[in-house]
């Protein structure tokens, strides 16, 4: 899971006031430097990017309170006071102390595992940033046909415009 690779790197990240940890089965367009502004405002320990997205069924999604405090994840995690909700595009920001109560095993899964024992305990410093569509691409990548899929029909992205490329390039996008 993703939260032993996080434990391997835990002695690095915590050199950072600030880490950020990205999936990497993902195709994104969102402005990283605002979420960890509104990351460190909030003072919170981690801080879950989600985005409004219809397939929420699809992928499930992340419940926020009123307080943007995380209360419901998945059908894994749930406490009351739920307004809203997002899919979680496995961007996360962490502060430093969020390493100290890492598990203490080299294998798991950072939400599950991590997020989800923290929450039960009663912690308010787990917080969601939800993100509307526009603000946030998110295609995932993971599977040969997602990332087939994004590649016949490239995203118009902010910081790379890839019709341009291609021509460039002398590639042709034939149907």
């Amino acid at each position: 899971g993703t939260g032993g690779g996080i434990r391997r790197a835990a002695e690095f990240l915590k050199e950072s006031e600030t880490s950020l940890v990205l999936g990497g089965d993902a195709l994104l367009d969102l402005d990283l430097g605002a979420a960890l502004e509104r990351h460190r405002a909030r003072g919170s320990r981690a801080t879950l990017l989600l985005r409004r997205d219809v397939r929420s069924a699809r992928f499930g999604s992340v419940g926020i309170d009123a307080d943007e405090n995380v209360c419901r994840i998945g059908r894994r995690f749930e406490r009351e006071g739920e307004i809203d909700s997002g899919v979680f595009v496995s961007v996360r920001l962490f502060s430093s102390e969020a390493f100290d109560d890492l598990p203490n095993r080299a294998a798991f899964e950072d939400l599950s595992d991590w997020m989800i024992p923290r929450l039960e305990s009663g912690a308010r410093d787990i917080h969601g940033d939800l993100l509307e569509g526009a603000a946030c691409l998110w295609e995932p990548v993971g599977t040969p046909s997602e990332y087939l899929a994004v590649n016949l029909h490239p995203p118009a992205l902010s910081y790379l415009d890839a019709r341009t490329m291609l021509e460039r390039s002398g590639t042709e996008l034939d149907g």
